[in-house]
């Protein structure tokens, strides 16, 4: 498939900077930039359980988000990520959605402590 982008590369070079693909420990979960893809993944199938949906919310989504747009409930934490039109072309976003869509959430996902001890 020529000309294809390879997501999981693009993935790495500029998402994963702030998305972790592992699941993390409380103390882990303090120093990352946004929240881990397992999560995130899991509030957009929520919302776009057919692929072709999620793709395209994705793809978009990270082009041009806005607290309109936005899933999850992170924002507090995180804020509204940036925009990332200049840094990923269409085709790119789109890679990556498919990728994330196929491969996330893996098993089980432990979430978020609602407590502290």
């Amino acid at each position: 498939m020529a000309g294809t982008p390879d997501a999981a590369e693009i993935f790495h070079a500029k998402c994963q900077l702030c998305h972790t693909t592992r699941q993390v420990t409380p103390s882990e979960r303090e120093k990352l930039l946004g929240p881990p893809v397992e999560e995130v993944m899991l509030k957009v199938k929520e919302k776009y359980p057919i692929r072709e949906d999620a793709v395209r919310f994705i793809a978009d989504y990270v082009r041009a988000p806005s607290i309109d747009k936005a899933l999850c409930p992170s924002l507090d934490r995180y804020g509204l990520m940036p925009s990332m039109e200049k840094t990923l072309t269409k085709a790119e976003a789109e890679a990556v959605a498919e990728m994330l869509f196929d491969t996330y959430p893996r098993g089980t996902v432990n979430k978020p402590a609602s407590r502290k001890k």
